[in-house]
């Protein structure tokens, strides 16, 4: 779970955001217009909602994969489906090792990202990863499962038909109830969804901002690095209990105070830094988020971070003062690689639905938290 600020969006960035969203709009429209011999497919049934482009790449130009997605897949309970079609440039689909640890990495994935929906992290799953071969509605099939998630791969004919193949992800669906068609022309997707982005927007500039929600309990007094440590305490605290509670399968807890003791004390943290480092508000927040975040990846990620209280509190010590105070710490070099890679994230959050390379980003990631993992190991040993 990622925490991304808490300051309010003003009416320039409102109409800076709405031009993006219309010109990334007419960027997919002309990417993603309908060309002969390249065919788009999308879910015919079941019926799961609107579709929306939640992913495409472009190669030299040419579009080479474009993913629609049907349903909610923001929201663990409810169930959805994502068609992928891709071209089969160079894949050789009698090699089946290759084929089945491509889909067991896009399991890996979905997971990853379920989880961050639900705000808690990657967590380790008991199903196992089975991978069969199946006839499926839509043709012959490698699929990979693992309770109620599961990835297939559609095999193409032999000899094959077309330059494509197709890959669906479902959750909560069964693989045997997906029926796939050709989708003459994406424009609508892109044209409805546009507008949807819209119209939210509007609605929430039009509704009044609320008065800052006011905790029952008053805050223990705190300044300075004192009052960011007050924050990441709470909110590493309520991430394990809410991983906890994930991985009983137990629904998470509700505290009505959470939100406004959260909001004071972010609140809190942000002045701080605006007081001690001569910071603006925008400026102070995006400390704040970037400091916070790390926690929690060192919560989540570093497992000396949970079993050896004194580097943990070392670790948040050497973080907050960094962040709050501009120090110079021991784990410079790791907290100079937690800043790529959320520069990273960030930037991958504001890109929308840019032409993007699913496996290069993958790897890139993954190459940004070994980076991470590394300059904390290196910090831990000598520590």
């Amino acid at each position: 779970m990622y925490c991304l600020g808490m300051r309010e969006i003003s009416d320039e960035e409102h109409a800076e955001r709405l031009q993006m969203i219309r010109e990334q709009a007419r960027r997919d429209a002309e990417a993603l217009a309908p060309r002969p011999g390249r065919p788009i497919y999308g879910l015919a049934a079941p019926s799961l909602g609107p579709a929306d482009v939640t992913q495409y790449q472009l190669s030299d130009g040419e579009r080479t994969a474009v993913t629609l997605t049907y349903g909610q897949p923001a929201s663990p309970a409810e169930p959805y489906v994502a068609v992928t079609t891709m071209t089969q440039a160079d894949s050789d689909p009698t090699q089946m090792g290759g084929l089945e640890a491509e889909l067991r990495y896009a399991v890996k994935d979905e997971l990853h990202r379920a989880a961050s929906s639900a705000g808690v992290g990657e967590t380790e799953r008991s199903e196992p990863l089975v991978v069969t071969r199946e006839t499926l509605p839509a043709g012959p099939a490698l699929v990979c499962r693992t309770g109620t998630l599961w990835v297939a791969r559609l095999l193409p004919s032999d000899p094959p038909t077309d330059s494509i193949v197709v890959r669906v992800v479902g959750m909560g669906v069964e693989p045997e109830s997906v029926r796939l068609e050709p989708v003459a022309d994406v424009r609508p997707i892109i044209e409805t969804r546009t507008a949807m982005l819209e119209a939210m927007m509007e609605r929430a500039r039009r509704r009044p901002s609320p008065p800052p929600p006011r905790p029952k309990v008053e805050l223990e007094p705190a300044e300075g690095v004192a009052a960011l440590l007050a924050l990441a305490q709470f909110t590493l605290t309520s991430s394990a209990d809410r991983r906890a509670r994930f991985q009983a399968r137990q629904q998470p807890r509700s505290d009505p105070d959470w939100g406004a003791m959260h909001n004071a004390l972010w609140q809190r943290a942000v002045r701080e830094h605006q007081r001690l480092r001569g910071t603006d508000p925008r400026a102070a927040d995006d400390a704040v988020t970037v400091a916070v975040n790390h926690l929690g990846f060192l919560q989540e990620k570093a497992p000396w971070f949970t079993a050896d209280p004194r580097l943990r509190a070392t670790a948040i010590d050497e973080t907050i003062r960094h962040a709050m105070l501009g120090d110079a710490v021991p784990s410079g070099p790791a907290q100079d690689a937690w800043a790529r890679y959320w520069s990273a994230h960030v930037t991958r959050l504001g890109r929308q639905r840019e032409p993007i390379d699913p496996l290069a980003m993958m790897s890139a990631r993954e190459a940004l938290t070994d980076d991470c993992h590394r300059a904390w190991a290196a910090w831990a040993a000598t520590a």
